[in-house]
């Protein structure tokens, strides 16, 4: 009897095991539809308008483009604020010099074979919310843009619109009229351009929740998008615009032993927060959306993407922000979920600083490199490159036309807005004999 008791035990332990050894191994859904990209970043900082001004519409060039791509990155993802810089009501006519920069970037991008994202962006911080006639503005905007682009070949993409958020009060109204509006403009862009993939997105800033609510466009040329800054404790730690700014030096994963002490000043979401990061932190918790929304994509048949993901480097500390960027790509890579990380420079950034002008945050000599290997991207050669001033190549030219050799060549200031010039005669031009 004994011996039947021992081995009925010893059954019940193999099975236990194999079942424990099952739960370790199960596989992730993939997302069935795929593109031939898997991995970028977003230019932040370049052509959006944060108080009408473009005055950093110079922040990039094909030289920058060509860095990218020598990242290993596949596919860039560029803020635009449309609306911002155009005409206005009723016919909101984008400005001129806003097509030649996005023209730039098609070029750079087709010849580079780097896949873009053409983002209808806005301001979706602070207290602002989505224009409840958003719709009006969409329907006028996005015929120009599918007018200008639509044989500008396979690299271009359009994403309809960033971050709805109009904050009625009631959830379900905006998504179920967002979710509308979006179908409308979709419609709008295909009467004019039927060849480019088009990117859609839910309501409450890109929710991946709200994703699932979604009507079926009825469309097989387009990705279903989210973002995802879970958990917010960590991502945003040290944010106002967040609720988080008593909060620094959260680890990730959670750990116990690395977790500070609730702050005597912390605010009870924050305490709320503190004391749910280890459930909240969880792989169990953080994949969970992740599934739900590989399975809806392949339900739907379409492509799965995240176009914004990432972590503030304030105060974040870097090897715990290092530790996030490597398990969510991974997470994602293993669910086969398009990703691009917010950002390239600035607070996101790859850089190991946050500034997002070149002189400052250079290529390559600042580049954080291990966070670029936990991203799966290239690490270059760190050595300096040759910069010489302008007044060397002034010299060397014999050219001190600082609008025609400068670093303000081409252009001058209005305000907070730059325009071009055509000469060093026009009588806004500053020229040194």
């Amino acid at each position: 009897m004994k011996k039947l008791y021992s081995l009925i035990f010893a059954m019940l332990f193999l099975l236990s095991a194999a079942f424990v050894f099952a739960a370790k191994t199960k596989e992730v859904p993939k997302a069935e539809k795929t593109m031939p990209f898997s991995k970028g970043l977003n230019l932040t900082g370049w052509l959006e308008g944060y108080g009408n001004s473009n005055w950093r519409s110079e922040l990039f060039g094909r030289q920058d483009f060509e860095d990218i791509k020598s990242l290993g990155v596949e596919i860039v993802r560029i803020p635009i604020f449309f609306e911002e810089f155009s005409s206005g009501e009723p016919d909101y006519i984008v400005e001129d010099w806003l097509w030649d920069k996005i023209d730039n970037a098609v070029k750079w991008c087709t010849e580079l074979e780097m896949y873009m994202i053409i983002d209808f962006h806005n301001d979706c911080g602070g207290i602002a919310k989505t224009r409840p006639d958003i719709e009006k503005v969409l329907l006028k905007i996005w015929p120009q843009i599918a007018e200008r682009y639509k044989d500008s070949g396979k690299y271009v993409l359009y994403e309809v619109y960033n971050e709805p958020h109009m904050q009625s009060g009631n959830i379900a109204a905006d998504v179920a009229k967002w979710g509308k509006i979006q179908g409308n403009v979709l419609k709008k862009i295909r009467e004019i351009d039927k060849t480019h993939t088009v990117i859609v997105g839910a309501e409450e800033w890109n929710s991946v929740t709200q994703l699932l609510k979604l009507p079926d466009y009825k469309d097989d040329n387009i990705i279903y998008n989210f973002h995802d800054y879970t958990p917010s404790l960590f991502t945003q730690q040290g944010g106002s615009y967040a609720g988080l700014e008593n909060i620094r030096h959260i680890p990730f994963p959670y750990s116990k032993e690395k977790m500070p002490p609730i702050p005597k000043n912390a605010t009870d979401a924050e305490k709320w927060r503190m004391e749910n990061y280890k459930q909240q932190s969880s792989e169990a918790t953080l994949a969970k959306p992740l599934d739900e929304a590989v399975k809806f994509a392949n339900k739907r048949g379409v492509v799965l993407m995240c176009n914004e993901y990432g972590v503030e480097m304030t105060y974040a500390d870097s090897e715990e922000r290092i530790n996030w960027y490597r398990l969510k790509s991974k997470w994602m890579d293993e669910r086969n979920i398009i990703r691009l990380s917010w950002d390239y420079r600035d607070k996101f950034g790859v850089f190991t600083n946050d500034s997002n002008f070149p002189t400052e945050a250079r290529f390559p000599e600042d580049l954080n490199t291990d966070l670029l290997e936990a991203m799966g991207f290239n690490v270059p050669s760190l050595e300096p490159r040759s910069r010489p001033s302008w007044f060397e190549n002034a010299k060397k030219s014999g050219d001190y036309t600082i609008y025609k050799n400068g670093s303000a060549k081409g252009i001058y200031m209005t305000g907070s807005r730059i325009n071009t010039k055509i000469s060093e005669n026009d009588e806004t031009c500053i020229y040194v004999p």
